[in-house]
């Protein structure tokens, strides 16, 4: 190798780093224009009454979550999950699933029980995903709510 050859590509090989570390920058601003998971989809949980629960996300703007996605389960044993009752929601032909019912704004789903017997604390494990209109998709969630159901 000629002395012009090692500075030449020394400085192709810095050109390259500069360039990386620009496109991380630019990654890592895309980032940040998503809001976290739990601002995007605000998700609370409340007795009705001794055998009805009702699980809620408020949903930001811009932001959408799939039907399709929600899945409920209830413990202790005491209790059984009998039905779930969805509103309508908006129908779109999402890019990556097809048609898909979706959700804006606020969601409420009514979850309703069958005790066996009386118990006091009943925890509902609710599960979801959804996605922001600029084309983040997140990961499936799960939360966890213990609720007592005789505080009614």
């Amino acid at each position: 190798m000629n002395k012009l050859m090692k500075p030449l590509i020394f400085a192709i090989f810095l050109a390259m780093l500069a360039a990386c570390g620009k496109e991380q920058t630019a990654s890592t601003n895309m980032v940040d224009d998503f809001l976290p998971v739990d601002e995007a989809f605000q998700y609370s949980a409340q007795v009705i009454d001794n055998t009805t629960i009702k699980a809620m996300w408020e949903i930001a703007d811009g932001y959408f979550l799939y039907k399709n996605k929600f899945k409920f389960s209830i413990s202790p044993s005491a209790y059984q999950l009998v039905n779930v009752t969805y509103p309508k929601g908006e129908m779109t032909d999402d890019e990556y699933f097809g048609k898909q019912e979706s959700y804006r704004g606020q969601v409420e789903v009514v979850i309703k029980l069958d005790a066996k017997q009386s118990s006091e604390k009943l925890v509902l494990e609710s599960a979801y995903q959804g996605c922001a209109d600029k084309g983040l998709c997140y990961p499936p969630e799960k939360r966890t709510s213990t609720l007592d159901i005789n505080s009614i």
